[in-house]
């Protein structure tokens, strides 16, 4: 799900494009953020009730729609009340939390502040 679907539009994004083909892009990522939130099992992971794979592939790939939405002056997961909700029960786990914060950092040094 996360690398068929949520990561192409987020590639795509990172480049310029027209308004356009911007929104055509967005939309393609809101799409399946909603299909996502359609997946996601009740509680505080993806599936199971505990850590899995899924969870490693998709948490981190929630934080980086979150920095595209966020350039983009748009917050993608905010409208989707169980995608939301999964966002913010991944980080109260102890390896997924180190997980983002190394991506968090990492971001930031191939991304400088503008």
């Amino acid at each position: 799900m996360a690398d068929l679907y949520l990561m192409p539009p987020m590639v795509a994004l990172a480049t310029p494009h027209d308004p356009a083909e911007n929104r055509r892009l967005f939309e393609q990522l809101a799409d399946a953020l909603a299909v996502l939130g359609d997946l996601l099992e009740d509680g505080p992971y993806a599936v199971g009730g505990s850590l899995s794979h899924a969870d490693c592939a998709i948490a981190p790939v929630l934080l980086a729609a979150r920095i595209t939405g966020r350039r983009l002056g748009i917050d993608p997961i905010e409208a989707l009340p169980r995608v939301e909700a999964y966002a913010r029960a991944t980080v109260r786990d102890e390896h997924i939390l180190e997980a983002l914060v190394e991506m968090q950092e990492g971001i930031r040094r191939l991304v400088p502040s503008r």
